[in-house]
Protein backbone atom coordinates (compact mmCIF):
# COMPACT_ATOMS: atom_id res chain seq x y z
CA UNK A 1 0.00 0.00 0.00
CA UNK A 2 1.57 3.46 -1.22
CA UNK A 3 2.06 6.49 1.46
CA UNK A 4 -0.57 8.93 1.32
CA UNK A 5 1.23 12.43 0.35
CA UNK A 6 1.25 15.20 1.76
CA UNK A 7 -0.24 18.22 -0.14
CA UNK A 8 -1.25 21.22 1.44
CA UNK A 9 -4.30 23.26 0.03
CA UNK A 10 -6.46 22.11 -3.11
CA UNK A 11 -5.76 23.52 -6.68
CA UNK A 12 -7.58 26.73 -7.42
CA UNK A 13 -8.34 25.61 -11.08
CA UNK A 14 -8.12 22.46 -12.58
CA UNK A 15 -7.78 20.89 -16.04
CA UNK A 16 -11.08 19.33 -17.40
CA UNK A 17 -10.96 17.03 -20.93
CA UNK A 18 -14.00 17.80 -22.00
CA UNK A 19 -14.21 21.58 -22.09
CA UNK A 20 -10.27 21.06 -22.56
CA UNK A 21 -9.16 24.18 -21.06
CA UNK A 22 -8.74 25.52 -17.25
CA UNK A 23 -11.83 25.56 -15.04
CA UNK A 24 -13.24 26.40 -11.75
CA UNK A 25 -15.00 23.76 -9.91
CA UNK A 26 -17.37 23.00 -6.90
CA UNK A 27 -16.88 20.02 -4.66
CA UNK A 28 -19.80 17.20 -3.75
CA UNK A 29 -19.59 13.89 -1.71
CA UNK A 30 -20.59 10.64 -3.14
CA UNK A 31 -20.10 7.53 -1.81
CA UNK A 32 -17.29 5.11 -2.98
CA UNK A 33 -16.46 1.48 -2.09
CA UNK A 34 -12.47 0.41 -2.02
CA UNK A 35 -10.72 -2.90 -1.30
CA UNK A 36 -8.06 -2.88 0.89
CA UNK A 37 -5.86 -5.88 2.39
CA UNK A 38 -9.40 -7.82 0.96
CA UNK A 39 -11.78 -5.90 3.34
CA UNK A 40 -14.54 -3.55 1.33
CA UNK A 41 -14.79 0.31 2.85
CA UNK A 42 -17.04 2.62 1.95
CA UNK A 43 -16.70 6.65 2.39
CA UNK A 44 -18.33 9.83 1.53
CA UNK A 45 -15.68 10.48 -1.26
CA UNK A 46 -14.79 14.81 -1.77
CA UNK A 47 -15.10 14.88 -5.54
CA UNK A 48 -14.27 17.99 -7.51
CA UNK A 49 -17.28 19.01 -10.46
CA UNK A 50 -16.65 21.02 -13.20
CA UNK A 51 -19.00 24.03 -12.75
CA UNK A 52 -18.99 23.91 -16.69
CA UNK A 53 -19.77 20.61 -18.17
CA UNK A 54 -20.11 18.61 -14.76
CA UNK A 55 -17.17 15.99 -15.50
CA UNK A 56 -15.25 14.63 -12.37
CA UNK A 57 -11.82 16.05 -12.12
CA UNK A 58 -8.88 14.95 -10.75
CA UNK A 59 -7.72 17.00 -8.12
CA UNK A 60 -5.06 15.61 -5.40
CA UNK A 61 -5.56 17.50 -2.45
CA UNK A 62 -8.93 15.68 -2.11
CA UNK A 63 -7.98 12.23 -3.70
CA UNK A 64 -5.32 12.46 -0.80
CA UNK A 65 -8.21 13.63 1.95
CA UNK A 66 -10.17 10.60 0.54
CA UNK A 67 -6.94 8.43 0.72
CA UNK A 68 -6.56 9.54 4.60
CA UNK A 69 -9.98 9.06 5.47
CA UNK A 70 -10.15 5.10 3.35
CA UNK A 71 -6.99 4.21 5.51
CA UNK A 72 -8.26 6.09 9.14
CA UNK A 73 -11.42 3.79 8.84
CA UNK A 74 -9.73 0.75 8.10
CA UNK A 75 -7.37 1.28 10.65
CA UNK A 76 -9.70 2.05 13.13
CA UNK A 77 -12.05 -1.03 12.08
CA UNK A 78 -9.11 -3.47 12.73
CA UNK A 79 -7.51 -1.62 15.82
CA UNK A 80 -4.65 -0.53 14.04
CA UNK A 81 -2.07 2.47 15.27
CA UNK A 82 -2.50 5.59 13.62
CA UNK A 83 0.49 7.89 12.20
CA UNK A 84 -0.13 10.54 14.72
CA UNK A 85 0.04 8.08 17.10
CA UNK A 86 3.41 6.82 16.49
CA UNK A 87 4.60 10.04 16.12
CA UNK A 88 3.53 11.21 19.67
CA UNK A 89 4.67 7.71 20.87
CA UNK A 90 8.05 8.18 19.56
CA UNK A 91 8.30 11.76 20.45
CA UNK A 92 7.27 11.76 23.88
CA UNK A 93 10.88 9.27 24.64
CA UNK A 94 12.34 11.95 22.31
CA UNK A 95 13.91 9.53 19.87
CA UNK A 96 14.43 9.70 16.20
CA UNK A 97 12.82 7.44 13.44
CA UNK A 98 15.83 5.57 13.07
CA UNK A 99 16.52 4.85 17.41
CA UNK A 100 13.35 4.46 17.72
CA UNK A 101 13.21 1.80 14.72
CA UNK A 102 16.31 0.13 16.05
CA UNK A 103 15.16 -0.52 19.67
CA UNK A 104 11.82 -1.72 17.91
CA UNK A 105 13.70 -4.27 15.65
CA UNK A 106 12.55 -3.02 12.63
CA UNK A 107 13.76 -0.76 9.76
CA UNK A 108 13.58 3.23 9.92
CA UNK A 109 11.83 3.33 6.48
CA UNK A 110 9.10 1.34 7.72
CA UNK A 111 8.51 3.79 10.34
CA UNK A 112 8.81 6.50 7.80
CA UNK A 113 6.18 5.14 5.88
CA UNK A 114 3.56 4.72 8.89
CA UNK A 115 3.80 8.13 10.14
CA UNK A 116 3.48 9.27 6.51
CA UNK A 117 0.22 7.34 6.16
CA UNK A 118 1.17 4.27 4.72
CA UNK A 119 -1.02 1.21 6.44
CA UNK A 120 0.91 -0.94 9.18
CA UNK A 121 0.60 -5.00 9.64
CA UNK A 122 -1.30 -5.85 12.49
CA UNK A 123 1.64 -7.51 14.63
CA UNK A 124 3.90 -4.12 14.14
CA UNK A 125 0.84 -2.08 14.83
CA UNK A 126 0.35 -3.74 18.34
CA UNK A 127 4.04 -3.78 19.00
CA UNK A 128 3.86 0.14 18.55
CA UNK A 129 1.05 0.16 20.19
CA UNK A 130 2.49 -1.76 23.38
CA UNK A 131 5.18 0.69 23.78
CA UNK A 132 3.25 3.72 24.81
CA UNK A 133 3.48 2.41 27.96
CA UNK A 134 7.19 3.01 29.47
CA UNK A 135 7.49 -0.24 31.25
CA UNK A 136 6.80 -2.13 27.93
CA UNK A 137 9.39 -0.08 26.01
CA UNK A 138 11.63 -0.36 28.80
CA UNK A 139 11.69 -4.41 28.62
CA UNK A 140 12.11 -4.33 25.19
CA UNK A 141 14.83 -2.08 24.90
CA UNK A 142 16.71 -4.06 27.76
CA UNK A 143 16.16 -7.60 25.72
CA UNK A 144 17.76 -6.13 22.92
CA UNK A 145 20.70 -4.18 24.22
CA UNK A 146 23.06 -6.51 22.49
CA UNK A 147 21.29 -6.13 19.15
CA UNK A 148 20.94 -2.26 19.04
CA UNK A 149 24.45 -0.98 17.93
CA UNK A 150 24.42 2.25 19.21
CA UNK A 151 26.88 4.05 21.89
CA UNK A 152 26.29 3.56 25.86
CA UNK A 153 25.33 6.90 26.27
CA UNK A 154 22.72 6.65 23.99
CA UNK A 155 21.74 3.56 25.30
CA UNK A 156 22.44 5.14 28.86
CA UNK A 157 20.21 8.31 27.99
CA UNK A 158 16.67 6.40 26.51
CA UNK A 159 17.10 4.36 29.89
CA UNK A 160 17.22 7.18 31.97
CA UNK A 161 14.01 9.26 30.06
CA UNK A 162 12.44 5.90 30.45
CA UNK A 163 12.70 5.40 33.84
CA UNK A 164 12.24 9.14 34.70
CA UNK A 165 8.73 8.80 32.75
CA UNK A 166 8.01 5.77 34.69
CA UNK A 167 8.45 7.47 38.02
CA UNK A 168 6.15 10.47 37.17
CA UNK A 169 3.72 8.19 35.99
CA UNK A 170 3.72 5.84 39.41
CA UNK A 171 4.11 9.72 41.59
CA UNK A 172 0.56 10.52 39.37
CA UNK A 173 -1.54 7.39 39.85
CA UNK A 174 -0.50 7.40 43.64
CA UNK A 175 -1.76 11.24 43.75
CA UNK A 176 -5.10 10.33 42.10
CA UNK A 177 -5.52 7.03 44.43
CA UNK A 178 -4.77 9.23 47.21
CA UNK A 179 -7.00 11.80 46.57
CA UNK A 180 -9.91 9.23 46.28
CA UNK A 181 -8.49 7.73 49.34
CA UNK A 182 -8.80 10.78 51.02
CA UNK A 183 -12.51 11.83 50.13
CA UNK A 184 -13.54 8.44 51.02
CA UNK A 185 -11.92 8.44 54.68
CA UNK A 186 -13.10 12.30 54.95
CA UNK A 187 -16.41 11.22 53.64
CA UNK A 188 -16.56 8.15 56.89
CA UNK A 189 -15.47 10.60 59.27
CA UNK A 190 -18.04 13.44 57.91
CA UNK A 191 -18.11 15.05 61.47
CA UNK A 192 -14.01 16.03 61.23
CA UNK A 193 -12.45 18.26 59.56
CA UNK A 194 -9.18 16.11 58.42
CA UNK A 195 -5.71 17.90 57.63
CA UNK A 196 -4.92 15.16 56.01
CA UNK A 197 -0.97 16.70 54.97
CA UNK A 198 -0.59 17.33 59.12
CA UNK A 199 -1.61 13.65 59.39
CA UNK A 200 0.68 12.60 57.31
CA UNK A 201 3.57 14.60 59.11
CA UNK A 202 2.71 13.63 62.44
CA UNK A 203 2.61 9.88 61.63
CA UNK A 204 6.23 10.35 60.03
CA UNK A 205 7.47 12.15 63.51
CA UNK A 206 6.32 9.09 65.14
CA UNK A 207 8.20 6.75 63.38
CA UNK A 208 10.68 9.25 63.31
CA UNK A 209 11.02 9.86 66.97
CA UNK A 210 10.85 6.01 67.50
CA UNK A 211 13.70 5.56 65.17
CA UNK A 212 16.00 8.02 67.27
CA UNK A 213 14.76 5.70 70.22
CA UNK A 214 15.72 2.82 68.11
CA UNK A 215 12.95 1.45 67.04
CA UNK A 216 12.67 0.87 63.77
CA UNK A 217 9.78 -1.11 63.27
CA UNK A 218 6.51 -0.98 65.35
CA UNK A 219 3.41 -3.47 65.55
CA UNK A 220 0.07 -1.73 64.23
CA UNK A 221 -1.82 -1.68 67.58
CA UNK A 222 1.74 0.35 69.28
CA UNK A 223 1.18 2.94 66.23
CA UNK A 224 -2.40 2.95 66.75
CA UNK A 225 -2.08 3.66 70.56
CA UNK A 226 0.95 5.95 69.66
CA UNK A 227 -1.25 7.99 67.73
CA UNK A 228 -3.99 8.30 69.66
CA UNK A 229 -1.55 9.45 73.11
CA UNK A 230 -0.08 12.77 70.19
CA UNK A 231 -3.57 13.21 69.48
CA UNK A 232 -5.27 13.29 72.93
CA UNK A 233 -2.44 14.57 74.54
CA UNK A 234 -2.78 18.00 72.35
CA UNK A 235 -6.12 18.32 73.15
CA UNK A 236 -5.74 18.07 76.65
CA UNK A 237 -2.77 21.21 76.33
CA UNK A 238 -4.39 23.20 73.78
CA UNK A 239 -8.02 22.27 74.03
CA UNK A 240 -7.86 22.10 70.05
CA UNK A 241 -7.49 19.29 67.51
CA UNK A 242 -3.78 18.43 65.91
CA UNK A 243 -5.36 16.60 62.76
CA UNK A 244 -8.99 16.36 63.14
CA UNK A 245 -8.33 12.44 63.69
CA UNK A 246 -11.62 11.04 64.62
CA UNK A 247 -11.08 8.13 67.17
CA UNK A 248 -13.27 5.11 67.91
CA UNK A 249 -14.39 3.45 71.32
CA UNK A 250 -12.91 -0.37 70.02
CA UNK A 251 -12.26 -3.22 72.86
CA UNK A 252 -8.15 -2.48 72.31
CA UNK A 253 -9.19 0.92 73.14
CA UNK A 254 -9.17 3.98 71.31
CA UNK A 255 -8.02 3.99 67.46
CA UNK A 256 -8.40 5.90 64.82
CA UNK A 257 -11.66 5.48 62.96
CA UNK A 258 -11.40 2.81 60.07
CA UNK A 259 -8.66 2.67 61.20
CA UNK A 260 -7.39 -0.13 58.27
CA UNK A 261 -8.35 2.77 55.95
CA UNK A 262 -6.07 4.88 58.23
CA UNK A 263 -2.97 2.53 57.66
CA UNK A 264 -4.23 2.45 54.19
CA UNK A 265 -3.84 5.86 53.67
CA UNK A 266 -0.42 6.07 55.50
CA UNK A 267 0.82 3.36 52.91
CA UNK A 268 -0.41 5.71 49.86
CA UNK A 269 0.85 8.96 50.81
CA UNK A 270 4.53 7.07 51.19
CA UNK A 271 4.70 7.85 54.59
CA UNK A 272 4.75 4.34 56.21
CA UNK A 273 5.90 0.71 54.87
CA UNK A 274 4.42 -2.75 55.69
CA UNK A 275 6.98 -5.99 56.67
CA UNK A 276 5.26 -9.34 57.71
CA UNK A 277 6.94 -10.90 60.24
CA UNK A 278 6.69 -14.55 61.52
CA UNK A 279 6.87 -14.75 65.43
CA UNK A 280 6.61 -17.17 67.89
CA UNK A 281 3.42 -17.54 70.14
CA UNK A 282 2.83 -19.70 73.11
CA UNK A 283 -0.80 -20.06 72.11
CA UNK A 284 -0.21 -20.87 68.03
CA UNK A 285 2.67 -22.98 66.61
CA UNK A 286 3.20 -19.39 64.68
CA UNK A 287 1.52 -16.29 63.82
CA UNK A 288 1.84 -13.30 61.43
CA UNK A 289 2.49 -10.00 62.61
CA UNK A 290 2.04 -6.89 60.27
CA UNK A 291 5.18 -3.95 61.60
CA UNK A 292 5.68 -0.47 60.24
CA UNK A 293 8.07 1.52 59.51
CA UNK A 294 9.22 4.81 58.40
CA UNK A 295 9.01 5.11 54.29
CA UNK A 296 9.80 8.70 53.93
CA UNK A 297 9.99 11.41 56.40
CA UNK A 298 7.33 13.41 54.43
CA UNK A 299 4.79 16.57 55.10
CA UNK A 300 7.45 17.73 57.80
CA UNK A 301 6.90 21.90 56.78
CA UNK A 302 3.45 21.25 57.72
CA UNK A 303 4.79 20.99 61.36
CA UNK A 304 5.46 23.90 63.31
CA UNK A 305 8.41 23.83 65.78
CA UNK A 306 6.51 23.56 68.82
CA UNK A 307 4.28 20.73 67.23
CA UNK A 308 7.24 19.13 66.40
CA UNK A 309 8.61 19.05 69.99
CA UNK A 310 5.54 17.74 71.27
CA UNK A 311 5.50 14.81 69.51
CA UNK A 312 9.05 14.03 70.82
CA UNK A 313 8.15 14.42 73.89
CA UNK A 314 5.00 12.32 73.80
CA UNK A 315 7.14 9.10 71.99
CA UNK A 316 9.70 9.45 74.73
CA UNK A 317 7.33 8.47 77.64
CA UNK A 318 5.39 6.02 75.26
CA UNK A 319 7.88 4.84 73.03
CA UNK A 320 9.05 2.33 75.19
CA UNK A 321 6.17 1.12 76.50
CA UNK A 322 5.02 -2.18 75.59
CA UNK A 323 2.08 -2.72 73.61
CA UNK A 324 -0.04 -4.38 76.23
CA UNK A 325 0.96 -1.33 78.72
CA UNK A 326 -0.12 1.17 76.90
CA UNK A 327 -3.66 -0.88 76.17
CA UNK A 328 -3.78 -0.63 79.73
CA UNK A 329 -3.37 3.02 79.97
CA UNK A 330 -6.05 3.90 77.03
CA UNK A 331 -8.58 1.93 79.05
CA UNK A 332 -7.68 3.52 82.26
CA UNK A 333 -8.71 6.85 79.73
CA UNK A 334 -12.17 8.46 81.15
CA UNK A 335 -13.31 8.88 77.55
CA UNK A 336 -12.44 5.86 76.37
CA UNK A 337 -14.20 4.13 80.06
CA UNK A 338 -17.43 6.64 79.02
CA UNK A 339 -18.01 5.78 75.72
CA UNK A 340 -20.65 3.07 74.08
CA UNK A 341 -18.85 0.36 71.98
CA UNK A 342 -17.62 1.47 68.73
CA UNK A 343 -18.62 4.76 69.24
CA UNK A 344 -16.71 7.63 68.57
CA UNK A 345 -14.81 9.33 71.46
CA UNK A 346 -15.14 13.03 72.23
CA UNK A 347 -11.48 14.34 73.11
CA UNK A 348 -13.11 16.85 74.96
CA UNK A 349 -13.58 15.72 78.63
Amino acid sequence: MSSVIKIVSPTKKLYCEKCDDLVDYKIKTKKEEHNIRGDKIEIEARIAICKICGNELFEPYLENENLKALYRKYVRKHGLVLPEEIKKIREKYGLSQELFAKILGIGKATIERYERGSLPTKSISNLIKSVSNPENFLMILKSRKDKLNISKNEYEKVIYTLEKLLQVQLDNNADKTLEKLEKEFQKRNSSMNINFKKLYAVSGMILYFLNKLGIKFVSKTKFLKLIWFVESGYWDKYNAPLTGLAFARLRMGPVPNYYEDFIELLIYANVIGCEDKIVKNPSYDSDIITLLYLKKLSYEEYLDSDEKEFIKAIIEKYGQMKTSELIDLTHKDKRWMVGLPNSIIRLST
